[in-house]
């Protein structure tokens, strides 16, 4: 009898960690052939550093590291995924990073109970005097104490109208809904990772670019010598092709320079009419 009741604990722990929420698969986010992302710099994305929170879960019912692979295809890769016993190294890192990096920019989420630590490294950061530029909360905990006056430049919610058990989370800062969304499809929902992609942006197009190193042009051939100045020779006409000059509209010979070169054109022969023209003309008369 004891054992079967040890059976049947173990058989209740993979719904008691959140791996009931498997009956909700999240949807297939679209990655089309550009996104706002594109845009900026490598330079500037390598500066932002993010840190995903996930539940105690090890089957990660909510597959946060979805939400961590997007980041990092879009760019963005500097992204740490783990959970809350990776508390204590998520704030050894960023104090390292800050001390090594000036130009760096710290952005958090967390997910179900990971909203909890994801809030104690931004107190963290604050202590340690980091600025964090966001702290997203991905269907936060009902049971997750808080108040809006988060160490954070920009603090957001996420989550879904469909709630487990009809529980409602709490809200923090700006809240965003995902309609007709489940709990456990929100960290790697369409509406997530707009909402993050615009926000990772933002923080990444305030990095300022490194100089670049302007170097001398090198020729790629040893330059020419420059072309001998030779003067201009203007030979003029004979009398039988000067009809090819040009004149001016008064009748003045433009290759002439000066108002006193005014002379009449030449006066052109009559034209000739052709012999069979006109012996043709004089049949038809």
């Amino acid at each position: 009898m004891p054992r079967r009741c040890w059976i049947t604990l173990l058989g209740l722990v993979p719904m008691f960690t959140g791996c009931i929420a498997f009956r909700s698969m999240p949807p297939e986010v679209e990655r089309p052939l550009w996104r706002p992302s594109d845009e900026i710099p490598p330079e500037q994305k390598n500066c932002v550093y993010t840190f995903v929170f996930g539940t105690l879960d090890p089957f990660d019912s909510g597959h946060t590291c979805g939400l961590r692979d997007h980041l990092i295809h879009m760019g963005f890769e500097k992204t740490y995924f783990g959970q809350s016993p990776h508390l204590s190294y998520f704030a050894e890192k960023m104090r390292e990073i800050a001390a090594h990096c000036p130009a760096a920019r710290f952005a958090i989420a967390g997910y179900d109970t990971g909203a909890v630590p994801a809030a104690e490294l931004a107190v963290e950061a604050r202590k340690a005097g980091i600025a964090v530029e966001l702290l997203v909360f991905l269907e936060p905990a009902a049971h997750h104490k808080g108040c809006d006056d988060f160490p954070a430049g920009h603090v957001i919610t996420i989550r879904g109208n469909d709630s487990l058990f009809g529980l409602t989370p709490a809200d923090h800062g700006e809240l965003v809904v995902a309609e007709n969304a489940h709990r456990s499809s929100i960290p790697t929902h369409a509406i997530t990772i707009e909402v993050m992609e615009r926000e990772l942006c933002l923080i990444a197009m305030g990095v300022e670019m490194p100089g670049r190193l302007i170097e001398p042009k090198q020729p790629l051939v040893k330059p020419f010598s420059a072309p001998r100045n030779t003067p201009r020779r203007v030979t003029p006409l004979p009398a039988e092709w000067r009809f090819l000059e040009p004149y001016g509209a008064w009748g003045m010979n433009i290759s002439n320079a000066g108002p006193s070169s005014m002379t009449n054109p030449e006066t052109l022969p009559p034209p000739r009419v052709a012999e069979d023209n006109l012996s043709g003309t004089n049949k038809m008369k």
